[in-house]
């Protein structure tokens, strides 16, 4: 997986790209870490002209092969919780789109063996 991390308006010290590393693992857990084709962008930055409240955004988008762009976005108060809500976003979004995978799966066996069954008779 090729990790790439942008920063706007925000320095990125080494403690924002150790948290970064952190969520993209528990991402690639997820995912075929070994497939370069699949792609993280992470943007990371503070909001012009707030002083208070949500300053912090996040954004990740997440390109998987043979599948659509994942996509979130997040502002909060802090950096951590940001970062701490896309990854939940992100994360959310694969296990939908593997349980989908698993059930289609499940759908054709079972086709598969009332087709069998028709044929052969009960087994």
């Amino acid at each position: 997986m090729r990790i790439t991390t942008q920063a706007k308006n925000l320095d990125l010290t080494d403690d924002i790209r150790s948290y970064i590393s952190k969520i993209t693992s528990s991402i690639e857990k997820m995912v075929d870490e070994n497939d370069e084709t699949i792609i993280c962008d992470i943007e990371v930055g503070r909001e012009t002209g707030q002083h208070t409240g949500k300053v912090f955004y996040a954004e990740a988008n997440l390109m998987l092969p043979k599948r659509d762009l994942l996509r979130s976005t997040a502002t909060e108060e802090t950096l951590t919780a940001a970062l701490d809500k896309v990854k939940e976003e992100i994360l959310q979004e694969l296990r939908k789109d593997k349980t989908r995978r698993l059930s289609f799966s499940r759908r054709q066996a079972a086709r598969v063996k009332e087709v069998l069954k028709s044929i052969y008779g009960r087994f």
